[in-house]
């Protein structure tokens, strides 16, 4: 019973465990889409600017140079989504390893019951069978006892049978 209770508790834990990384992976998720929804509305507002400065700027030297900022300011947030993507990517493998190395401890939990219960059931086996000897044992003293009476017994009745 205890151990029932134990492996149901253990059970719990680990379902409350996988309830958890599955909300903490939702939030990742939904922040991720959020922020890439962001990107994608400055890069076109980037994109609108772009364009009016094109327009309104008559000294193109001037516009050159704003264009120039804008694609620098462009590249980077570039730079800066693919250093996002690979920071997601190892996040997602740092994720697979825990929920595998969770496995794996649960795996080796379950062989370390398995061998204790198999210990105690040898040890269960080792005492009925130590019952069982000490229980042919007396039967055996008392077959022994038996015989010793019943041959003192026709000894004394043959002793008598002469003396008669």
């Amino acid at each position: 019973a205890k151990m029932r209770k134990r492996r149901e508790e253990e059970e719990e834990r680990r379902k409350k465990r996988e309830e958890e990384e599955e909300r903490r992976r939702k939030e990742r998720e939904a922040t991720r889409k959020r922020e890439e929804e962001e990107r994608e509305k400055k890069r076109r507002e980037e994109d609108e600017a772009l364009q009016r400065a094109k327009l309104k700027v008559k000294n193109e030297e001037e516009a050159q140079k704003r264009i120039e900022e804008i694609k620098k300011k462009a590249a980077q947030e570039e730079m800066d989504r693919i250093v996002e993507k690979r920071l997601l990517e190892q996040e997602r493998e740092i994720d697979a390893k825990l929920v595998r190395r969770k496995e794996e401890e649960e795996r080796e939990a379950a062989a370390i019951r398995m061998k204790e219960d198999d210990k105690k059931q040898r040890k269960a086996e080792e005492e009925r069978r130590r019952g069982d000897e000490a229980e042919k044992l007396k039967e055996e003293e008392m077959k022994i006892e038996n015989e010793r009476k019943t041959r003192e017994r026709k000894e004394g009745e043959s002793k008598r049978k002469r003396e008669e």
